[in-house]
């Protein structure tokens, strides 16, 4: 018998915008400095303001007069610039803004921003302040099967759910696992094997044959609990997938809380 789904916490298939926030620079007075990476994981456009002042080496604001600076956005391996503004500032934070927009699949990646100073009369130690802004991600869809028990040495199947099974172009496929079983001759509590189907038949990976302990065991922390992570690639999306657990042959198990997440790829 195949339990049902008790709750999917978001859908594989929408496209999502993500919070990101970056730390504060000081920008010195005659050269660069970057920005914390960031990345954008799906297409579409996205807007970052940069706050630029002048302050004191101390890190102090105020100083003398004014200094120009420049903010650039471009990708974390490379120096090409693909948006940049400039402006002339003195102790009050003043807002530039760069725009770009990620047009396809191979544009997703790390990005940086750049701030410099760029005067070439009263050159000044400055600070980049960055307000926290959102770029296009694909996040995960997760969720809780129902929970189970195994008895003594028996094997079960349980289906992963439609809105969770991989889909598009692949992604990464997640399932962690925790139970409850003591088992007295083992102090690290009762042992499970999980096994990863598709199609009914076990995914050759390194991790597929995963394998964890009982969450409530005398020696809770003697062994990591179960773990999957394979990555589903584009040619392996359509089938039914579902998980085969082999219960342990010392004693019965129970509460098996199982959660699924499947972050599917860029879809173009």
């Amino acid at each position: 018998m195949v339990l049902a789904m008790l709750s999917v916490l978001a859908g594989a298939k929408t496209t999502f915008a993500a919070t990101v926030s970056l730390k504060n620079v000081n920008i010195p007075q005659g050269g660069s400095a970057y920005s914390q990476n960031f990345t954008v994981s799906n297409r579409g456009k996205f807007t970052v303001t940069v706050r630029l002042r002048t302050a004191h080496i101390t890190g102090l604001v105020g100083g003398g007069g004014t200094s120009r600076y420049r903010a650039e956005l471009m990708r974390s391996n490379n120096t090409t610039v693909l948006d940049s503004a400039e402006r002339t500032v003195g102790n009050n934070l003043e807002n530039v803004t760069l725009t770009y927009n990620v047009a396809n699949c191979s544009q997703t990646g790390s990005y940086r921003i750049r701030v410099r100073n760029i005067s070439t009369d009263n050159p000044q130690q400055g600070e980049a302040v960055f307000p926290s802004f959102v770029v296009p991600s694909l996040d995960p869809a997760s969720g809780q099967l129902s929970q189970f028990g195994v008895k003594q040495g028996n094997t079960i199947e349980r289906s992963i759910p439609n809105s969770l099974q991989p889909s598009g172009t692949g992604g990464a496929l997640r399932i962690t696992a925790t139970w409850d079983g003591l088992c007295g001759l083992d102090p690290a509590g009762c042992k499970m094997t999980f096994r990863l189907l598709r199609n009914g038949s076990t995914i050759s990976n390194s991790s597929t044959y995963s394998t964890g302990y009982a969450h409530n065991a005398l020696y809770g922390n003697a062994s990591p609990k179960m773990t999957i992570n394979y990555t589903v690639p584009s040619n392996l999306v359509q089938g039914t997938w579902s998980l085969r657990v082999t219960g342990n042959s010392l004693a019965d198990t129970n509460n098996v809380r199982t959660i699924v997440s499947f972050t599917p790829v860029c879809q173009n």
